[in-house]
């Protein structure tokens, strides 16, 4: 899939000359976005669980402690602006449980049917 990254949204608008694509490239920020989700309150912004491009680094030590599993690239809930471009952390699972970024990640999102101002993960 040549030209399709981890770190970019396709915004798809269909008009009536055809499709009309938007790209938002997010790669000095985000190592990875995914689970997109629209913020039902703002057309203009996204849900999504995503890396940041600057992760701590984890000692030797860090890694040996825990059996050599690997650390350090679980994915935290962000909103995404569509009209700026910035992702702003709102939610790290990893931080929840007052461990380093990125040791646990999130492996769903969804909006809440009845509370457009609720979104579970």
């Amino acid at each position: 899939l040549d030209g399709i990254r981890s770190t970019a949204v396709h915004c798809v608008s269909l008009r009536e000359d055809g499709p009309f694509i938007t790209v938002h490239d997010f790669a000095r920020s985000l190592a990875d976005i995914s689970l997109i989700e629209y913020d039902r309150r703002d057309r203009t912004a996204l849900w999504a669980a995503a890396r940041s491009a600057k992760l701590p680094k984890l000692s030797l030590g860090f890694h040996k402690a825990r059996s050599g599993y690997v650390t350090g690239y679980g994915h935290s809930l962000y909103r995404i602006d569509l009209t700026t471009d910035e992702p702003t952390l709102v939610w790290s699972p990893s931080n929840a449980l007052y461990f380093s970024e990125g040791v646990h990640s999130l492996s769903g999102i969804k909006p809440d049917e009845s509370r457009d101002h609720l979104l579970w993960a």
